[in-house]
């Protein structure tokens, strides 16, 4: 699902965040939208996604905790 700009106008150099903005347009169709964000509320509800690897600080500190540590 790509996003459709159209350019108004080329931006200039050391341009703020929100006059870079108004250099161009969304021209993504509405249902292109819905469907983002239909994605992008399930990847949410989903939670993060942690397979093996280094526990993160907060799984250290309860390991640490169950073999009583301090």
């Amino acid at each position: 699902l790509y996003t459709h700009i159209s350019i108004d106008e080329l931006p200039g150099k050391n341009m703020s965040k929100a006059d870079a903005r108004e250099t161009w347009t969304d021209i993504t169709p509405d249902d292109i939208k819905r469907q983002r964000e239909q994605i992008n509320l399930a990847v949410r509800a989903r939670g993060p996604r942690r397979e093996g690897g280094r526990p993160t600080k907060k799984e250290r500190r309860e390991l640490d905790k169950l073999r009583k540590r301090r």
